[in-house]
């Protein structure tokens, strides 16, 4: 995927290796991506196999993002409801009264800060494993290398990384 493509997709900050041909709605084609840096990857027809680490940085840019979304559609709509970040609750009204007294990036650290699952993503040198199946149109990930390495096997893959990019 081009640069152009991705700043379409409004996503500019997410590392892009694969646009899905298929459709799975009237409104918009599937892009297949994994949040943060690309530090390697490998293709053939069927699969493409990645190795990802996340950079606090930018998932605190989506997740900021995330949050001054929803923060107007309560200012809009004044409907309440509960947004999951993962492990960690949100109210609406909250987003909304939290990106007004101080905006959306310490929200977002909050969140950031307070939930297991994103504390365990970014875990200092820990790196994620994806395999994207073409056919299936569908991503299976994050995985360690152990569990990356099964599922490997069990679907036959045959990949290999080769070099980092970065």
């Amino acid at each position: 995927m081009t640069k152009d493509d991705a700043l379409d997709y409004g996503l500019v900050s997410w590392d892009f290796i694969y646009k899905s041909d298929k459709t799975r709605s009237r409104y918009y084609s599937i892009i297949d991506k994994t949040p943060s840096d690309i530090i390697d990857y490998s293709f053939d027809d069927n699969y493409i196999i990645a190795k990802q680490k996340y950079n606090r940085e930018v998932l605190l840019n989506e997740l900021g993002m995330e949050l001054s979304s929803w923060g107007g559609y309560y200012n809009i709509y004044k409907r309440e409801g509960v947004i999951n970040f993962k492990d960690v609750q949100v109210s609406l009204k909250e987003i909304s009264k939290q990106i007004e007294l101080s905006g959306s990036t310490n929200l977002a650290d909050s969140i950031i800060s307070h939930s297991s699952y994103y504390k365990e993503l970014l875990t200092p040198n820990k790196i994620n494993y994806y395999i994207i199946d073409k056919d299936e149109d569908s991503i299976l990930g994050p995985f360690d290398k152990l569990e990356f390495e099964k599922i490997k096997k069990e679907k036959e893959i045959n990949l290999d990384f080769k070099k980092q990019i970065k």
